[in-house]
C-alpha cells in the first residue's frame, strides 16, 4: 500500500484535500490511494473559472494595469469556484453524484 493509503487508513473515513500550484502533481498524487481505498478522487481543477488560455489573458490584462493587481491575478486560490467545489464535496459527502 502506498505511503499516502497508509496515513489515510491510519485516520481513519473521510475528505482529505491535497493543495499545490497547478500542474505539480495533485491529482496524479490521490489516485493511486483513492484506487487501493475504493475512495473518490475529486479534482477542484475542473471548477477553475475561464481556461488556461484566458487566465493567461487576465493575468496579461492586470499587469498592464498594476503590479499589485497581477500579484492578486496569480494567487491561483482565485481561480476556482469555490461555491461550486463546496456544493461538489457536500453532496459527494452525501453519496451523491455530480456531474462536471
Amino acid at each position: 500500500m502506498s505511503i499516502i493509503a497508509n496515513l489515510i487508513s491510519s485516520f481513519g473515513a473521510g475528505s482529505y484535500g491535497i493543495t499545490g500550484a497547478a500542474g505539480s502533481g495533485k491529482t496524479t498524487l490521490t489516485r493511486q490511494p483513492s484506487k487501493e481505498l475504493g475512495g473518490v478522487c475529486y479534482s477542484a481543477d475542473y471548477r477553475f473559472f475561464g481556461d488556461s488560455q484566458a487566465r493567461a489573458m487576465l493575468m496579461q490584462e492586470k499587469l498592464e494595469r498594476s503590479f499589485d493587481a497581477y500579484r492578486d491575478s496569480v494567487n491561483q486560490f482565485n481561480w476556482w469556484d469555490w461555491s461550486t467545489i463546496m456544493r461538489d464535496l457536500d453532496a459527494l459527502s452525501r453519496g451523491n453524484s455530480i456531474t462536471i
